[in-house]
């Protein structure tokens, strides 16, 4: 990961870090900051993921890949954008979705991850398990606001510290002998 990255991976963490303590210090606006937020990175994400297929991926193998995810990132955007004038409740389980999705991709990616021999496969998996288990929390629990809110704060606080650890985490550089 090149230091550029590890920088703004850093400063992502620490957005979602200030998202989550807007929600619990303000629980009644809060979450309009978060999603506000949240809709931007994503439209920037997606735009940048486009930007980067159009200049290079399309000439890479599994290019394409690239620009249904740039795509599928500025609908959720423009998605995001129009939940603003519904309840509260939907647009906290719209945040707790996000995250549930995350955590599914991740213990799929772990369960891989074991078939490749990665060395920490267990600590993904349990990290996906317990981000599905909070998202069905959630929906239990959706009639208390006070208790979504409360797992909607620790699932940006949970994200956003995993940013930040990820950031300074060494990464492996793979050469190639020519």
């Amino acid at each position: 990961m090149s230091s550029g990255k590890r920088v703004l991976d850093c400063l992502i963490g620490l957005l979602m870090l200030f998202c989550a303590f807007i929600i619990l210090l303000l629980p009644e606006t809060g979450y309009v900051v978060v999603v506000a937020v949240m809709d931007i990175l994503l439209l920037v994400s997606g735009i940048r993921l486009l930007i980067f297929y159009f200049r290079m991926a399309r000439h890479m193998v599994d290019g394409l890949r690239i620009f249904f995810k740039g795509v599928f990132l500025v609908d959720l955007a423009i998605f995001a954008i129009s939940l603003n004038n519904i309840s509260k409740v939907f647009v906290i389980l719209y945040l707790i979705g996000i995250f549930a999705v995350n955590g599914g991709l991740r213990a799929f990616r772990a369960l891989d991850g074991r078939k490749h021999g990665t060395k920490h496969w267990r600590f993904s998996l349990a990290v996906g398990i317990c981000s599905v288990v909070i998202a069905i929390l959630a929906l239990i629990f959706m009639n208390n606001m006070y208790i979504l809110m409360g797992l909607c704060f620790i699932c940006l606080l949970y994200t956003g510290i995993m940013r930040i650890v990820n950031a300074f985490k060494k990464s492996a550089i793979v050469y190639v002998e020519i």
